[in-house]
């Protein structure tokens, strides 16, 4: 398709010294980790990702929140009989950011402009484009 490419990375992020690559690449995506990290991480991350990022920046995460606590933790425990899932769905939720808190994230990682909006079921996304 004209020459273009899809180069997919495996790496530590949260390695400074040999974590990500120094791009920069048209699109950077993470899903469903951010919500494994401390908020100070999360700013690291985010910065770092952004600082990559020649046109789009995009960051799908669990929502916090009673209906995401509800929503997980039924299906947790009706989907599956694996302890693993029952424990780890109901615990991501509860270490999960809200939509306002990455937001917040957000900002302090210099992602100035970036819009986070609701997904079905529970889930956010983060949408940055460098300027």
């Amino acid at each position: 398709c004209g020459g273009q490419s899809i180069q997919w990375i495996d790496a530590d992020a949260l390695d400074d010294r040999n974590g990500l690559p120094a791009g920069p690449f048209d699109f950077v995506t993470c899903s469903l980790f951010l919500h494994h990290l401390t908020g100070e991480q999360a700013v690291r991350l985010l910065a770092a990702m952004a600082a990559r990022t020649r046109r789009l920046l995009l960051v799908n995460d669990l929502d916090r929140g009673y209906w995401g606590a509800f929503v997980v933790g039924l299906a947790s425990w009706c989907l599956t009989r694996s302890p693993v899932v029952r424990f780890d769905g109901p615990a991501s939720m509860g270490a999960a950011f809200t939509r306002q808190e990455a937001r917040e994230l957000a900002g302090q990682a210099g992602l100035h402009g970036a819009r986070v909006s609701w997904r079905w079921p529970c889930r956010w996304l983060l949408e940055h484009r460098p300027r």
